[in-house]
């Protein structure tokens, strides 16, 4: 699928919502040793993070970043709420609704890479599933920290779907899409940015699946956004101003040059499928 490095990507400028994230960069950083969880595998659509790394960016900035793959945005907030990580990529209904569920602990969206909704479900056409009420008494799969996953109970709320008739299957991130072509589920849920490449990639072309996103069946938002914990950036504002400026940065470059953001992410892992990721 053409460009999908760039779905739903704008660059602008990094959306700062603390305000001390205004702290000039060059100052000297609190935490130069840092960690940052991304939000899924190796795929295109984190290729931000190992390119703004390779660049060298976050160490102009008197950093040194560790970055690790992902597992779903739950597994995100989970790893900056444990303090195992000091940032991480998430989807932005999952940090809502941590947020929510968890006053006094917010987590803070410092820098908003997707200004689309890319959760969706999809499903292999010959299932017979062709709108969010046909999901209802079929087998639906996904990791359980899965973004897609996490926000089905309000998807499902505000497309009237009776969730007693729906059966979920859990597997590793590695194995979703390989499921439901082997017909185990009969959908899945995740980033229409990775879920429908990592399908073609299996042999599965875009025509024949249905692809029922969020966005288009009143659930609307944003996508991806770094997070840190509001306690972290209140005491290190100078680090989380240097990691938002040099990410900022890796934007631009992936922006200017996609084939080097997909040569960044190959050196992470030389498996990936160039062709499906670009």
């Amino acid at each position: 699928m053409a460009c999908l490095l760039f779905w739903s990507i704008r660059l602008a400028a990094a959306v700062a919502l603390v305000a001390g994230f205004t702290t000039p960069s060059w100052a000297q950083v609190e935490k130069p040793g840092l960690k940052l969880s991304m939000g899924w595998l190796f795929q295109a659509t984190q290729a931000l993070f190992p390119l703004t790394a390779e660049k060298g960016y976050w160490k102009s900035e008197g950093m040194d970043v560790t970055v690790d793959r992902g597992a779903g945005s739950a597994t995100s907030v989970q790893r900056i709420v444990s303090g195992a990580y000091d940032f991480a990529f998430a989807d932005m209904g999952t940090v809502i609704k941590w947020n929510l569920e968890n006053p006094g602990r917010e987590i803070l969206a410092g820098y908003v890479a997707e200004d689309a909704f890319p959760l969706a479900a999809v499903a292999l056409k010959k299932s017979g599933i062709t709108k969010p009420k046909d999901i209802e008494g079929k087998r639906i799969g996904a990791p359980s920290f899965d973004g897609g996953r996490q926000l089905f109970p309000v998807f499902a709320k505000a497309n009237s779907l009776d969730t007693g008739k729906i059966t979920w299957t859990s597997m590793d991130a590695n194995l979703r899409e390989q499921m439901l072509v082997r017909g185990e589920v009969d959908a899945i849920t995740g980033f229409i940015t990775s879920t429908v490449p990592s399908l073609n990639a299996l042999g599965i072309k875009s025509s024949e699946l249905t692809v029922i996103r969020y966005d288009a069946h009143n659930l609307d938002g944003y996508g991806n956004t770094l997070i840190v914990m509001k306690d972290f950036a209140d005491k290190n504002p100078k680090t989380v101003t240097a990691f938002v400026k040099g990410l900022n940065r890796g934007m631009k470059d992936m922006i200017a040059s996609p084939k080097s953001a997909i040569d960044a992410l190959k050196g992470r892992d030389p498996l990936i499928n160039v062709d499906s990721e670009t």
